[in-house]
């Protein structure tokens, strides 16, 4: 079984985005494989994944929040929507 998903990341003050994809068991990305989306995620926080660009954390919503990149619509802005 084959499937892929999409890695988005911020470097040079740009959205990047990585493909990685699903065989199996393994992850890849480029020509680099991993047994878990942990292991992955450990050994880009190491190794730059772009020119020297490394994982540093994840983007929560909590985050996204906090740094107005994200407003929530409550249900009633939803029905009035319709």
């Amino acid at each position: 079984m084959c499937s892929s998903m999409l890695l988005k990341c911020r470097a040079d003050g740009k959205v990047k985005h990585c493909r990685i994809k699903r065989e199996d068991r393994l992850f890849t990305i480029g020509s680099a494989s991993f047994e878990s989306l942990n292991e992955l995620v450990e050994y880009y926080k190491k190794t730059p994944l772009y020119r020297k660009m490394k994982l540093r954390y994840p983007v929560t919503d909590q985050l996204l929040i906090q740094h107005g990149r994200v407003r929530y619509i409550s249900a009633a802005e939803t029905l009035n929507a319709f």
